[in-house]
């Protein structure tokens, strides 16, 4: 398993879910062919707290990161495509309540500042080596339905609430505050991480010069 724009694409019965699935990959892609140095990209005290956080896991367990740092032209991307699914599978909402739907999975740049654009933010699984597989969560990353809220476990089996409730405790115990429409997002001084913790301020703001702001690791 490697970052979006590392992976091979997905393999699903759905060919519309599979694109949909495959986008943030596509759009990475895209975006590293127009800046060829970029990278994974962190801030550097949230890849010391995955560090430490990697250390408590059992040995059969492991930390795969999937996305970092965010950069707003592929934010952007992301937004508008997601927003044309969405008027595809619901041609009886309203504009407005297909805005506001999308915001529950992607944030728009143009009003908000987007979670991973700070380098706060971390898209992540776990990964069993005894199998070679992830952990069964009950839905993909990426997939904008019901399914991906983190405590929406009406129709999971025992194992996906079991690994679900595991990956939450563990990260939010070690002070990460999880998205809730997104089981697999979690963030560390960003504005969301203020709003869950209760904390009068966030430390991190919009990362325009990664270069300087954000410490780079490879995956």
């Amino acid at each position: 398993m490697a970052p979006f724009w590392q992976d091979e694409p997905v393999v699903t019965p759905d060919p519309e879910l599979q694109q949909l699935l495959d986008k943030e990959g596509d759009y990475f892609r895209k975006y590293i062919q127009q800046h060829p140095d970029f990278s994974f990209l962190l801030r550097a005290t949230v890849v010391a707290k995955l560090e430490q956080i990697q250390s408590q896991l059992p040995s059969h367990l492991r930390l795969v990161l999937k996305a970092g740092y965010r950069p707003l032209e592929v934010q952007k991307w992301l937004f508008e495509d997601n927003l044309q699914y969405l008027r595809q599978k619901f041609p009886h909402y309203t504009e407005a309540e297909i805005y506001h739907l999308n915001l529950e999975f992607v944030a728009d740049p143009e009003n908000f500042i987007p979670p991973h654009a700070t380098g706060g933010a971390v898209d992540l699984l776990l990964w069993d080596t005894r199998t070679e597989k992830p952990l069964d969560m009950g839905s993909p990353i990426n997939y904008p339905d019901d399914l991906s809220w983190t405590w929406n476990m009406t129709n999971l089996t025992k194992e996906q609430r079991h690994n679900r409730i595991f990956l939450t405790e563990l990260m939010t115990s070690n002070d990460f505050a999880n998205l809730a429409s997104e089981w697999w997002h979690y963030s560390y001084g960003d504005q969301y991480w203020a709003l869950f913790f209760g904390e009068p301020n966030c430390w991190y703001n919009l990362c325009n010069d990664w270069h300087v702001q954000s410490h780079l690791i490879e995956n």
